[in-house]
């Protein structure tokens, strides 16, 4: 007997890959922008701040996915374990019941 959780942890490893991407790309905009920013155009100046804000969101939210991750697969552990332990008191109770049956039969004839 087994109780499934329901959550693919899996999946929300690879999203938090996913999002880790971005970040990297966030973070490869902003150095481009530093560089931009030296030149007579004001986009580097605008888009450095921007690039490392989302750089720093999106490290932030790969971080919460991943542990989310981590939180699912121990909580998943746990469910598995107290499953275990739910199944041998069954099964303990189950044989006591049956012995105790015999027990009576033999008494009872």
């Amino acid at each position: 007997m087994g109780i499934e959780i329901g959550v693919d942890v899996g999946r929300l490893q690879e999203h938090a890959r996913h999002v880790a991407g971005h970040a990297d790309r966030m973070a490869g905009l902003a150095g481009r922008s530093m560089v931009e920013r030296a030149g007579p155009d004001a986009f580097g100046v605008v888009m450095t701040p921007l690039a490392l804000g989302f750089a720093v969101s999106q490290e932030a939210c790969t971080r919460a996915i991943t542990s989310l991750a981590i939180a699912l697969e121990a909580t998943a552990a746990g469910i598995a374990v107290s499953t275990a332990a739910y199944q041998h008191v069954e099964d303990a109770v189950v044989t006591t019941l049956e012995r105790g049956r015999a027990l009576v039969e033999g008494l009872t004839r």
